[in-house]
């Protein structure tokens, strides 16, 4: 019970907070309420890209928050990670306004999943390997799975984004030109800035990765 209570409240404020976000514009339009414009007093119909990035940020630590209690609960361990895949795809959708096919976004939850349970079962008697894992807030969740099974992280995400194949396309080029992991980071700073326009000092502290 205590358990389902906290998955509740994380569940009822982010949907809070992203319906204040995305409906930001048209309330002031329409002269409706907003809970951010009313908690942050402001006036003007643009909500502040520093007011706008707490809430992605919020945002991000609630589904945290949602991912970790339903772990917990008395459910398989596969089905609790596809749960928490759908929870990323749908908000990368949400607040980056991109779109997968159905049949993909099916396609990732379910790797998602098999990536984790094969990590998990990984020995660690092979060399150490790159990995680059692009998903919502990918460096908490594999991680310590890829450290586990002797892997290095390549490339990591700290937060919710669109995991997209010019990001992936430029890292790997640059990885397979010159093999060096901060050029790989700089590589995928550079390309979701082009395509995202979400300013490159925010995909930089998007993007993780480190030496082997």
């Amino acid at each position: 019970r205590e358990t389902m209570g906290k998955l509740g409240r994380a569940f009822g404020e982010l949907i809070y907070l992203l319906d204040a976000l995305e409906d930001f514009e048209k309330d002031f339009r329409n002269r409706q309420f907003n809970a951010l414009r009313a908690a942050y007093g402001l006036t003007g119909e643009k909500l502040p890209g520093d007011h706008r990035e707490w809430v992605r940020q919020k945002i991000g630590n609630l589904a945290d928050a949602i991912e970790s209690v339903t772990a917990r609960l008395p459910i398989p361990e596969t089905l609790a990670a596809q749960l928490a895949a759908r929870l990323r795809t749908n908000l990368a959708v949400r607040l980056d306004g991109k779109r997968m096919p159905r049949r993909i976004c099916g396609t990732l939850s379910q790797r998602t999943a098999t990536f984790g349970e094969r990590l998990r079962a990984a020995g660690t008697a092979e060399p150490a390997r790159a990995a680059i894992v692009l998903a919502c807030t990918s460096e908490s969740y594999f991680g310590p799975l890829l450290r586990r099974a002797q892997a290095y992280p390549l490339l990591l995400t700290t937060s919710l984004m669109a995991p997209e194949a010019y990001t992936l396309e430029a890292a790997l080029r640059v990885w397979f030109v010159e093999g060096q992991p901060d050029a790989v980071v700089r590589a995928a700073v550079r390309a979701y800035d082009s395509y995202q326009h979400c300013g490159r000092e925010a995909a930089r502290r998007l993007f993780v990765g480190r030496r082997p």
